[in-house]
């Protein structure tokens, strides 16, 4: 050492000319903090070694052995923490260790490599848990769960660029990286969206964070190969991730459900009124186009609460008339009104 001269060692007087780190070294190389470092070397899973500071011989300087320090952190490089999964899903922390209680993973808690207790989990658990949270995920379409394609700030098919440019958008991964996000690379290399921002690709824009709108919403199927993408990055950037929901439908195909909106698009835009009018809407939505501005309305519906008298007429009709009840009170309302219109009703 150029300023310190060698004084003990907490395991060996035979390590004064092995190289070291400095604290700060350490822990920038554990990616750990001070604390963390200070009780590693108390359990003996690093080796100390003090020094005598040359400027001033009432100063003890703590190093670190380089040998010990690389060797633990071999050691710890298969460590996957729970967080992490919750955090690459989406989902909430309680739903993940409920799935880990139900199938019997096991976890431990390790206060060791982390500033404060932390449940970890194997690399061959870590792949189970996320084929099982896969699995639930895709059993059933529900808008609310916006962990179905929002993550930590990026969302399923966003706008993306690569450093050098080149337009891209944001997938689910295959086999191991199901329900993953990320970004393909020829055919067969996928980067999840942490790999890919540390490579320095770029969201496009930023999803906004509005609030949930309490209007229905407009179902759309259409290919995620089409223009459909436009509106994607018009909901995501003009009235967030709230207020939508995508899902992966038929192969290629995705459902898009958007609450009522106005969203506006630029001049260069490739949707077409031939490409909106070959939609597919479901619950009798529509979409309105002005200018370069759509709008996307919802089949409004009115929930009633009817006698059990009344009820059990509109059931006897609806087998006679080989029609559901609903169907049955939808036209029974409808002729009603047209009968009011017609007449010089007031209230």
């Amino acid at each position: 050492m150029n300023d310190e001269e060698i004084k003990t060692s907490h395991h060996s007087e035979d390590l004064a000319d092995q190289p070291t780190y400095t604290l700060k070294q350490a822990r920038e190389i554990l990616n750990v903090s001070n604390t963390t470092i200070f009780r590693l070397a108390s359990n003996n899973d690093i080796t100390g070694v003090e020094y005598v500071s040359a400027f001033n011989p009432n100063r003890t300087v703590t190093h670190y052995t380089q040998e010990s320090v690389h060797a633990y952190r071999d050691r710890s490089k298969g460590i996957i923490t729970v967080k992490d999964i919750v955090k690459e899903y989406g989902l909430n922390s309680s739903f993940v260790f409920n799935v880990l209680k139900e199938n019997n993973l096991e976890y431990t808690i390790n206060d060791v490599h982390f500033s404060k207790p932390t449940a970890v989990i194997s690399e061959e658990i870590a792949t189970r848990l996320c084929e099982l949270l896969a699995q639930k995920i895709q059993k059933s379409e529900n808008p609310s769960r916006k962990s179905d394609f929002y993550r930590n700030g990026y969302g399923f098919l966003q706008k993306m660029e690569s450093p050098d440019g080149t337009v891209c958008r944001l997938l689910f991964g295959d086999n191991e990286n199901k329900n993953k996000l990320g970004v393909m690379v020829g055919i067969n290399d996928f980067k999840s969206i942490k790999v890919a921002i540390k490579e320095g690709y770029l969201p496009a824009y930023e999803i906004a964070k509005l609030p949930s709108t309490r209007v229905p919403y407009i179902v759309i199927e259409a290919s995620m190969y089409g223009p459909i993408v436009e509106i994607i990055d018009a909901a995501y950037a003009q009235i967030g991730y709230k207020n939508m929901y995508i899902k992966p439908s038929k192969e290629g195909n995705i459902n898009l459900y958007l609450k009522e909106c106005t969203l506006k698009f630029s001049d260069t835009s490739e949707f077409t009124e031939e490409w909106l009018a070959s939609l597919t809407i479901q619950n009798n939505g529509s979409i309105k186009k002005a200018g370069m501005e759509l709008t996307f309305l919802a089949d409004k519906k009115v929930t009633v609460k009817i006698d059990d008298s009344v009820h059990s007429m509109v059931s006897t009709l609806a087998k006679q008339m080989n029609k559901s009840p609903n169907e049955v009170l939808e036209e029974l309302a409808s002729s009603f009104l047209k009968n009011m219109q017609n007449s010089d009703f007031k209230k």
